[in-house]
């Protein structure tokens, strides 16, 4: 059953089946997704499904929104997609805060519900959960509302980053979230998306930091970056002798080096300074003082060498006005100290977006067809 969805209480409580899709309509551009203007807007096929995940100390309820895009005309054509993963406790939830969380490569939408990553044999989402836990008990809270976010490309596994349109064929995806995703999400969240917090893992973390950068600077109340995709004076196009020297200084393997600038080259511009894989130029002359507090995680042995990229970007963020903490999280790329990062998110209260703002942001829905034996059930974005 539908626990989410604010936007289908229009339906005097005939909610459809987890397994029914759901169809949703809006008009608009998605100019900077797919670098062209259309008016006639796109649908939301919404496929649900539901489990429960069992934590060392509890157990919570996910529905996973499976999500296609289609333009909204006679062909249909998929356009893109994405999935999403609603986390609640069964212990009870905080409905006034969330947490958003982005994962790493080769994961998928289920991997906040915990499992072990391959280079790390941990459970580590699970521990952190259960930090959350802690914390919020001893001061009296509930757990937020935990949400993943995973867009498929080729394959589930497939890397993704959320970058600007440029001239590479896989860029544009931070278009496509600020657009649809974003929106449809604070829909689904309601009040708690005034109190959204965002979480990225390597990957997710590059994700994450760009999503800051480009985005109002009360969108986030905290934005946490574990051992985060960040690299410096690195292109797609950097030659052999630049990737052996940025190996030796990080530690790096060579192997590893190579293989995450030739996965970079269909997202990340080696000519637009804006869709690099430098974030650099994207720090330079901005005024950060409104910004989210944000947390970086380093890891001196990083099978990748991100902690010279991560240490370059805090150092900049800093400069700009930036609240930033740094936090060294032992040696390999992956490990995460629960502790910390459950005092940085739970520790002190922030200011949220204002209610105003939130209706401006999010997807408001009008029923414009709906029989009770009849689905999928079509509502309209107004």
């Amino acid at each position: 059953m539908l626990q989410f969805t604010r936007a289908l209480s229009t339906l005097g409580g005939r909610l459809p089946p987890s397994n029914v899709p759901l169809r949703y309509s809006r008009s608009g551009s998605l100019q900077s997704f797919f670098g062209t203007s259309s008016n006639r807007g796109w649908i939301l096929d919404v496929t649900q499904k539901t489990e429960t995940v069992d934590d060392f100390d509890g157990s919570m309820s996910v529905c996973y929104h499976y999500v296609t895009i289609r333009s909204n005309d006679t062909r249909k054509r998929i356009l893109g997609r994405f999935n999403l993963g609603f986390f609640e406790d069964r212990a009870g939830v905080d409905k006034d805060a969330a947490l958003l969380f982005l994962h790493g490569i080769f994961g998928d939408v289920k991997r906040w519900a915990g499992g072990r990553y391959w280079w790390s044999g941990q459970e580590k989402y699970k521990h952190l959960r259960s930090a959350f836990r802690r914390r919020l008990r001893g001061m009296g809270r509930q757990m937020p509302r935990m949400v993943s976010l995973s867009i498929p490309g080729l394959s589930d596994r497939a890397p993704w980053f959320l970058v600007e349109r440029s001239d590479r064929p896989d860029s544009g995806l931070l278009g496509l979230y600020t657009d649809v995703i974003y929106p449809y999400l604070c829909e689904q969240l309601g009040a708690a998306a005034r109190q959204l917090s965002l979480i990225g893992e390597s990957m997710g973390g590059h994700s994450a930091l760009r999503v800051m950068l480009n985005q109002p600077a009360e969108t986030y109340r905290r934005v946490v970056l574990l051992c985060p995709a960040l690299v410096a004076r690195l292109s797609t196009r950097s030659s052999r002798t630049q990737l052996a020297k940025y190996s030796r200084q990080s530690g790096a393997s060579p192997w590893v080096v190579w293989a995450a600038t030739r996965i970079g080259r269909r997202t990340f511009s080696a000519t637009q300074p804006q869709g690099g894989l430098c974030l650099m130029p994207h720090l330079e002359g901005r005024d950060l003082s409104c910004a989210p507090p944000v947390f970086i995680s380093l890891h001196d042995r990083d099978i990748w060498g991100f902690q010279i990229g991560a240490k370059a970007v805090a150092e900049q963020l800093e400069a700009c006005g930036a609240d930033v903490q740094i936090c060294e999280m032992g040696p390999h790329h992956g490990h995460i100290e629960p502790a910390p990062v459950a005092d940085f998110l739970f520790s002190q209260p922030c200011s949220s977006l204002p209610e105003s703002d939130m209706r401006n942001r999010s997807l408001h829905y009008e029923e414009i067809n709906h029989e009770p034996d009849r689905d999928p059930v079509v509502l309209r974005m107004g």
